[in-house]
């Protein structure tokens, strides 16, 4: 929305000032709330790579002070194995908030009224993200809902 396009609906300079403020407040409030959102999931993520490695370089270390004791070497393996894919689930985790984020973005800048209404009506069952952030195929199921008669925002 932009200065001209309201003051071209008629409305007083007052009023554009008016409803302009409110709009720059909403968009640093969404921007200040990202950015902590970003920061927090940052730093967890730095968390949880530390305790992986920590566990893992225990194990290496339990292992390779085990000798010829099969008990101890498999149990060492299990562990290794529930580590894998405690790592795995984790990196799904942080995948899927990256994705979220990427589509409440996208919603948000298609003015989307209510967005988690929306994100109901979208495929996201095989999101994947590009290079660029982007979740690929949403710009077209938005435009879909976007211009859909059942759909408009």
């Amino acid at each position: 929305m932009t200065r001209k396009q309201l003051e071209d609906l008629g409305l007083s300079k007052e009023q554009v000032d008016s409803i302009m403020k409110i709009n720059g407040d909403d968009i640093e409030n969404a921007k200040g709330i990202s950015a902590t959102e970003i920061k927090n999931l940052k730093t967890e993520v730095d968390g949880l790579k530390t305790q992986v490695s920590d566990r893992d370089r225990q194990l290496e270390t339990l292992k390779a002070s085990a000798g010829d004791n099969e008990t101890l070497k498999q149990q060492i393996a299990d562990l290794q194995a529930t580590n894998t894919t405690a790592k795995e689930q984790y990196e799904s985790e942080l995948n899927q908030l990256k994705v979220n984020y990427a589509v409440e973005k996208a919603l948000t800048g298609a003015k989307a009224k209510n967005i988690k209404a929306v994100m109901g009506l979208l495929d996201l069952a095989d999101a994947k993200l590009d290079k660029d952030g982007n979740v690929k195929g949403l710009a077209e199921q938005i435009e879909k809902l976007t211009t859909g008669e059942e759909t408009k925002f």
